[in-house]
Order: C-alpha cells, then sequence, then structure tokens
C-alpha cells in the first residue's frame, strides 16, 4: 500500500487508549519472537533493536502492531513489511517519527501527509 497517510493523536485520544488497556492487557511470550506473535491479534513491542524483532510476514491477517522502542533513526524494532502490510501509520509526533517509520518515508510507504485523528 503505498503512500499510507499518517495519524497523529491528540492528547485526548491517548488518554482514551490508556484507560481502555487494562481491560486489554496480558502478555505472552515465546522462545522466539515468531513464536511469541502467533495467532496474536495485538502486538506489542518496546526494544532498543537497531535490527527488526517483529516481522510482517510472521503477523496474523488483521493484527494491530504497537511499537514504541524505536525511538531513533536507525532502530527497527519491526521491519518494513509491517509498515507495508499497514491498512494505517498512526504515529504521536509525526514531526519526530523514527526507526522504520523514517525508513518507510524515505521508500514511499507512508506519506507526510499527518492529520490528528477525529479531525
Amino acid at each position: 500500500m503505498s503512500g499510507l497517510p499518517m495519524l497523529s493523536l491528540s492528547a485526548q485520544d491517548v488518554e482514551s487508549l490508556l484507560e481502555l488497556a487494562p481491560a486489554m492487557a496480558s502478555q505472552r511470550s515465546g522462545a522466539t519472537p515468531e513464536e511469541a506473535v502467533r495467532g496474536i491479534r495485538i502486538v506489542a513491542t518496546c526494544t532498543l533493536s537497531r535490527a527488526p524483532v517483529v516481522r510482517g510476514v510472521r503477523l496474523t491477517e488483521g493484527c494491530t502492531v504497537i511499537s514504541i522502542g524505536s525511538v531513533e533513526p536507525d532502530r527497527r524494532e519491526v521491519d518494513l513489511d509491517v509498515l507495508r502490510r499497514a491498512e494505517s501509520v498512526v504515529v504521536d509526533h509525526p514531526g519526530t517519527a523514527a526507526g522504520p517509520v523514517v525508513a518507510a518515508l524515505r521508500d514511499g510507504l507512508v506519506s507526510a501527509a499527518a492529520r490528528t485523528a477525529g479531525r
């Protein structure tokens, strides 16, 4: 999906999501990242990895991926296939996008046109 729009969440949107988090939370680990994501509908990552830990080819169709560890341009805890398969890409601050989002912008997988949720 070339040129996916990025969506920026407002502070109110983030607060609403945080209120839902406890009801949705569960933890699953595996011997490998592939085992940990197998059949899962929501995958959350928070690593400092410079190499992808989560690969799009291993994700369940329709899976939601929350990647919060790629805080520098050279950190990539998810591969570009995760973004390539995405229906949408959501970032909290488009001007500070890092890691795989930077690469996806460079490669035209997502567009730089951001909009705020609900607006």
